[in-house]
C-alpha cells in the first residue's frame, strides 16, 4: 500500500504490508468499507450481538451485506477487515487453518446468493501487519538507465556529506522523517559529482513467517461453516497461543469487482427470454438487498428494484425504440410510393432508387435492434 499504512509511497520496492496501529489513507466511501470483525454470514454473527426486539438492529452486521451492496451499486469496492471505523489498523490474528477458514466461508455464502457470485467477481488477499519498529530500508545505489543495483559502499557515502544522515546500511522507518530523508536523497543526486549513479531506498521488512507443512492432513479437514459457534480451528489457535505461538495479524481485503450485464456466468441464471442488458441485481443470503449509497448501505424491496428497472428500460430503450419508429414510417412511406410507381406502370429508375433506400433502412434497423 502507497500510504501511511503500508508501504511509503517513495519506497515502491518490497513487500506489502501493513503497519499496525497506522491510519489508513482512505475513509470509508461508496467503494471502500472497514470491519474490525471477520463474520462473512448472517448466521456468523453472534446472538448477543442481535437487539431481542429488532432482529435488523445489530451491534454487528455480516460482511456479506456490503459484497451485496457494492456488487449492486456497480461499482464494485474492497472491505478492509481488521481495520476499525476511524481508519485505524488493528489487524486479525489468524493461523493458516483459520485463513482457509474465511477463504472457505465466503465462498459458501457467496454460493447462496441470488444469482450466485460468479467467483472472479469477489476474491480475497491477506496482507501481513507489522509493527512500526519492524519496518526497515536499505539504500542501495543503481546507475541511471540500468536495472542493476548495489549496496551503497561507504566511500560513496562519505564522498557525498550531504547524505550523511542516511545509514549506510539500514534506515528504519522510525529513525527520520520522510520529508527529511528524501531531502537528503535528492540532495545526494544532484551532488553526484556528474557520477551516473542515483541512491534508492528499497523495503526489506521482514514479514512475519509460520511454519509450513507439506501435505498438511488438517487443511483437508472439514470446517464448521454458517454458526457463531467456534470451528476446531479457532480451538487449534487458542491452544497455539496458550504454548506462546500466536498467530500473525492481518489486514483481509475481499476485493469486490462491478459485475457485467454480458457475463455468461450471471446471464445462465437469468430467464432464456431475456435480451435486456441492464444491470444486475444480487439478493443476499438473508433474503435481503442492499445498495451502497457513499459510505453506507440502503437495504431495499423487491418492489423497488423491479421500479428501478423499468425506469432503466425507459432510460435506455425507449430512444432506440423512437429512432426505429422514425425509420420504419420512412420506410412505410418508400414502400407505399414503389408501389403506386409500378401499379402506373413507370419510374423504374425512381423504383430501383427508392428500393436502394428501402435496403439501406432496413439495415440501420438491423444495426439498432
Amino acid at each position: 500500500m502507497e500510504s501511511n499504512s503500508g508501504k511509503k509511497a517513495n519506497c515502491p520496492k518490497g513487500p506489502r504490508y501493513y503497519v499496525t496501529g497506522a491510519v489508513m489513507n482512505v475513509e470509508e466511501d461508496r467503494t471502500h468499507e472497514f470491519k474490525g470483525h471477520r463474520n462473512i454470514a448472517i448466521e456468523e454473527i453472534p446472538p448477543w450481538c442481535i437487539d431481542a426486539t429488532d432482529k435488523h438492529r445489530k451491534t454487528r452486521n455480516c460482511i456479506s451485506r456490503n459484497i451485496c451492496g457494492f456488487l449492486n451499486s456497480g461499482l464494485g469496492g474492497i472491505i478492509y477487515l481488521g481495520v476499525l471505523d476511524d481508519g485505524s489498523i488493528a489487524g486479525i490474528f489468524l493461523s493458516r487453518y483459520q485463513r482457509d477458514h474465511l477463504t472457505l466461508s465466503l465462498k459458501d455464502t457467496l454460493g447462496r446468493f441470488r444469482p450466485p457470485v460468479p467467483s472472479h467477481l469477489v476474491s480475497i488477499d491477506f496482507v501481513p501487519c507489522v509493527d512500526l519498529s519492524d519496518v526497515n530500508y536499505r539504500q542501495v545505489a543503481k546507475r541511471c538507465g540500468s536495472e542493476k543495483s548495489g549496496n551503497v559502499s561507504d566511500d560513496f557515502m562519505r564522498e557525498h556529506s550531504d547524505a550523511k544522515d542516511i545509514d549506510n546500511s539500514t534506515a528504519r522507518g522510525n529513525s527520520l522523517n520522510d520529508d527529511a530523508k528524501n531531502k537528503s536523497l535528492n540532495d545526494c543526486d544532484n551532488n553526484s559529482g556528474g557520477w551516473d549513479w542515483v541512491l534508492e531506498k528499497v523495503d526489506i521488512t521482514d514479514l512475519p513467517r509460520e511454519i509450513k507443512y507439506k501435505n498438511d492432513p488438517l487443511r483437508k479437514r472439514p470446517h464448521l461453516l454458517r454458526t457463531y459457534k467456534q470451528c476446531w480451528c479457532d480451538d487449534d489457535a487458542i491452544t497455539r497461543v496458550t504454548h506462546g505461538h500466536r498467530s500473525p495479524p492481518y489486514v483481509v481485503e475481499i476485493i469486490v469487482r462491478p459485475p457485467d450485464a454480458r457475463d455468461p456466468e450471471i446471464r445462465k441464471h437469468l430467464p432464456s427470454s431475456s435480451e435486456l442488458l441492464l444491470q444486475p441485481i444480487f439478493q443476499a443470503e438473508d433474503g435481503s438487498i442492499y445498495v451502497r449509497r457513499h459510505a453506507s448501505l440502503a437495504r431495499r424491496s423487491l418492489q423497488d428494484m423491479v421500479e428501478e428497472a423499468v425506469e432503466d428500460v425507459r432510460r435506455v430503450y425507449f430512444p432506440i425504440l423512437k429512432e426505429v419508429q422514425i425509420h420504419l414510417g420512412i420506410l412505410e412511406a418508400l414502400v407505399e410510393k414503389i408501389e403506386t410507381l409500378r401499379v402506373n406502370g413507370n419510374g423504374s429508375d425512381d423504383t430501383a432508387m427508392d428500393g436502394k433506400k428501402g435496403v439501406d433502412l432496413l439495415r440501420r434497423i438491423k444495426q439498432i435492434l
